[in-house]
């Protein structure tokens, strides 16, 4: 006879979910960036969503290019971060703000890091004289502008346009 004690089955506590043990579930990096791309496709770009919003305009005003002249700055006056500031200043934390943990803004670093990991921007480092000054050594590679000069940039921008 029990004296009123009763098997209870244990729920995994944190020791058993360390990496490496039997009862963690691994995922391969594939399914993370399929997830990512699905979540981006369902939910609309906000301003109360920086990161997507970056993402979101970075894809929608460059592509990819095949000339090694193709390159973006990632600094200054011509960068992404500057143009998407001049558009949408609420997305951007300003130099001055020194806020933290603010959800809503995105700061410089952040944003670099959205376009290199979330959206495929390779960074390389050159030395042009073509290049401004506040521009640094530091471009993305392998991109260009969409100009709206050329009838086929100006449909992709168009579209893009729309979905933002």
């Amino acid at each position: 006879e029990s004296q009123g004690l009763r098997h209870v089955p244990r729920r995994p506590g944190r020791r058993d979910m360390i990496a490496g043990s039997p009862s963690r579930k691994k995922r391969s990096p594939e399914f993370a960036i399929r997830r990512d791309a699905a979540t981006m496709m369902k939910q609309r770009p906000s301003a109360r969503n920086p990161k997507m919003m970056v993402s979101a305009f970075a894809m929608a005003v460059t592509c990819e290019g095949n000339q090694p002249k193709d390159w973006i700055a990632r600094k200054g006056q011509f960068s992404l971060q500057n143009t998407l500031e001049r558009i949408i200043p609420e997305v951007i934390l300003a130099e001055n703000e020194k806020r933290y943990r603010m959800m809503t803004k995105i700061a410089t670093a952040a944003f670099l890091k959205v376009l290199e990991n979330k959206c495929g921007f390779r960074r390389i480092r050159i030395r042009r004289q073509g290049l401004d000054r506040d521009a640094g050594d530091l471009v993305f590679c392998r991109r260009r502008w969409l100009r709206p000069s050329n009838p086929a940039d100006r449909q992709v921008l168009e579209r893009n346009y729309e979905s933002l």
